[in-house]
């Protein structure tokens, strides 16, 4: 979606020929935290721990075009959070939602990530907290990177 905006922008201004404009996007390496895709045996894991409020969230999970596990939590700064969470968490895309920090309070009926072993229903894994990283870590790049290791090690075995 941000892309072909960036292509008819480019188009607009500049002149090439299509095929340099798409050779180059190849070339493109994604952000850190965004969206940061990891291929663990058969499982294909998203890390979006740049991920820290509901509209982020959104935006992740629409980018998404097949069915998906989704991890949320965090720290949420208001009611109205929680209340955007637990409304995109409905998408029919997700298979399973787990979740961890502040907000497994808010939601009991989930399984909490971090905490065990999981089962996971699909091989398409998406860690997007959609809130602030404050309620056990630094900042989302130190969650990110736990849950890089804490992914790695717990699919290891499978």
């Amino acid at each position: 979606k941000n892309m072909k905006m960036v292509y008819l922008a480019a188009k607009c201004f500049l002149s090439f020929q299509d095929e340099v404009f798409f050779n180059f996007i190849q070339t493109l390496q994604p952000v850190e935290h965004r969206m940061e895709k990891m291929i663990l045996g058969q499982y294909s894991i998203y890390n979006d721990s740049k991920s820290t409020n509901p509209k982020a969230l959104q935006v992740a999970i629409e980018s998404m075009k097949e069915p998906f596990d989704l991890i949320v939590g965090g720290k949420f700064s208001s009611q109205e959070d929680i209340e955007a969470i637990r409304s995109l968490i409905q998408n029919t895309l997700i298979q399973q939602t787990f979740v961890f920090g502040q907000i497994a309070s808010y939601f009991e009926d989930y399984p909490l990530f971090f905490e065990k072993h999981h089962v996971f229903k699909s091989k398409i894994i998406l860690f997007s907290p959609g809130a602030a990283s404050l309620d056990g870590f630094k900042n989302y790049e130190e969650r990110g990177n736990f849950f890089k290791i804490y992914i790695q090690s717990m699919l290891q075995g499978e």
